[in-house]
């Protein structure tokens, strides 16, 4: 493992630990321990997709000076597709 790949790894990490202490306290609050079960699968996809831009921005600032492109994080190769559910399985609507 290099040190991009570790950064990246550790990067990961600390986004998927701050999300699951912040929705663990979140849930620990009235108001919200209803609202967060149908959400759950929403935040966990845009924690996902944020800890890739994380990792684009890291892989590009390893390249060198000349190798570094200034296309969006979208056309990196660890980018994908998202598609947007919620888990209405919890919600009683």
């Amino acid at each position: 493992m290099n040190r991009t790949q570790i950064l990246c790894a550790l990067s990961d990490a600390l986004m998927e630990s701050f999300s699951a202490q912040t929705l663990s306290r979140l849930a620990q609050r009235k108001r919200f321990a209803l609202l967060l079960p149908p959400l759950e699968s929403f935040l966990e996809v845009n924690v996902h997709k944020e800890a890739l831009k994380n990792r684009a921005v890291i892989e590009a600032a390893a390249r060198p000076a000349g190798m570094r492109s200034p296309t969006s994080w979208a056309s990196n190769s660890t980018a994908r597709c998202f598609v947007w559910t919620f888990d209405t399985s919890a919600a009683k609507l």
